[in-house]
């Protein structure tokens, strides 16, 4: 589970925005028998501004490659 956090090393700055995740965590469902898993992303953020299309478009065409980084450390932790 992820939330943003203020602190103290890395306190506001009012030359940036910055978006707030309230809440993002992944819901990991066992199918086919427990041999397969369903991995469902749930965020919940404000970007707190104006972020172009291309830009989201990028974003969430490489949010499958962080799922697949999550089942290599998971193979390779077995």
């Amino acid at each position: 589970v992820a939330k943003s956090v203020l602190h103290p090393d890395c306190p506001p700055d009012k030359s940036y925005v910055r978006g707030e995740i309230d809440i993002g965590g992944y819901v990991l469902t066992p199918v086919d028998g427990n041999t397969r898993t369903q991995i469902t992303s749930v965020t919940k953020l404000d970007l707190k501004g104006s972020i172009p299309g291309f830009v989201m478009a990028k974003v969430m065409q490489e949010q499958p490659l962080t799922i697949d980084k999550m089942r290599t450390v998971i193979m390779k932790n077995r």
